[in-house]
């Protein structure tokens, strides 16, 4: 058991079986609760609160709070107006608290390579709170900043991009041309045409006639658009259309045959400042705060202070075993030695 493979596999499995310790989202099994001492009661919200208990294991409100400031900050408000979640969230704490407490009592954390680790994930926490701090500072710099003018010149450099398209509001009829013959539809379109322009109403004639599923509740209308919404044939032919009330003749689409009114346009138009001011200044400082970020990583990477082991680093570089990987994508054996 010696391939790196093998050993990927079976610290992956490893891996699984306590990532789905820890998921588990049955609810909390509330046994008959325990009364805290009469001499020590915190409040509901103190950091100290014990919310479970477990033999010597509790979790405690710090705990859940600490949990909860993992999760995205748009989430967190919302997270305990569902029980299951919040019984979850702390039945997967009491779960890693006492699993880590029993890997205690068995020595684990003495273990050299999990010494290793604990401190490699401990390195990886701090940075993360360093960058955390960096990037706060940047937005605090970037905003105390005059970026008025700057923002405005971005919107006259874009104005085209920022540009909307023309949309159109429609009401259509479908005849399906897989039903019948597109000859036969094409008909069938003729004939709803003709009715419409003697005077029918075409709104009840969609919910008579149309083979469009949402005929029924739309009575054929479909609101604003833009043309790369629609079929091509379909949008081709109804922006073609030149005047509200206007009536395409049968147009073939991928879906059938279709009779299509203009009932409303929208032309493209350019958003003032004032309406995208906001937008424009959130990816300003967004960029602001990503190469003040990367600036400071990259001048730790490239202090000239910085000592390299050239000889210990070379030993990393590994020859890859072409024979051998070539065995293994055509499932073959290694041969005997």
């Amino acid at each position: 058991m010696n391939k790196p493979s093998e050993l990927r596999s079976v610290r992956a499995r490893a891996e699984a079986s306590i990532v789905a310790m820890l998921l588990l989202v049955a609810p909390l099994a509330h046994g008959q609760p325990q009364p805290a001492p009469a001499s020590a009661m915190p409040s509901a919200s103190a950091p100290s609160t014990v919310l479970l208990r477990s033999g010597d294991v509790t979790v405690t409100r710090a705990d859940y709070d600490t949990e909860l400031a993992r999760l995205p900050e748009n989430y967190r408000g919302a997270f305990g107006v569902e029980a299951q979640r919040v019984d979850a969230l702390l039945g997967n704490l009491l779960v890693q608290k006492v699993l880590a407490a029993q890997a205690r009592e068995a020595g684990i954390d003495r273990e050299a390579p999990v010494q290793r680790r604990i401190a490699a994930e401990t390195d990886k926490l701090l940075a993360a709170e360093k960058v955390a701090r960096i990037e706060a500072d940047a937005r605090r710099a970037f905003d105390a900043q005059d970026n008025e003018a700057r923002a405005r010149e971005i919107y006259l450099q874009r104005r085209d991009t920022l540009r909307t398209p023309e949309q159109v509001a429609v009401t259509h009829i479908l005849f399906d041309a897989k039903k019948r013959t597109e000859e036969e539809a094409t008909r069938l379109a003729k004939e709803a045409r003709a009715r419409i322009v003697a005077g029918e109403n075409m709104e009840a004639l969609a919910k008579a006639l149309s083979e469009d599923p949402s005929a029924q509740r739309n009575n054929g209308r479909l609101d604003f658009f833009v043309k790369e919404r629609m079929d091509p044939p379909f949008s081709k032919a109804a922006f073609a259309l030149s005047k509200v009330g206007d009536l395409s003749e049968p147009v073939v689409g991928r879906f059938g045959v279709h009779i299509i009114r203009l009932d409303g346009r929208k032309e493209g138009s350019i958003p003032p400042f004032e309406q995208v001011r906001a937008s424009i200044l959130d990816e300003m400082r967004k960029t602001y705060v990503d190469r003040v970020r990367n600036d400071y990583a990259n001048a730790l990477r490239t202090d000239p202070k910085v000592y390299v082991n050239k000889e210990a680093v070379d030993a990393l570089l590994v020859q890859p075993d072409y024979d051998a990987l070539r065995r293994a994508n055509r499932g073959e054996a290694a041969p005997s030695k």
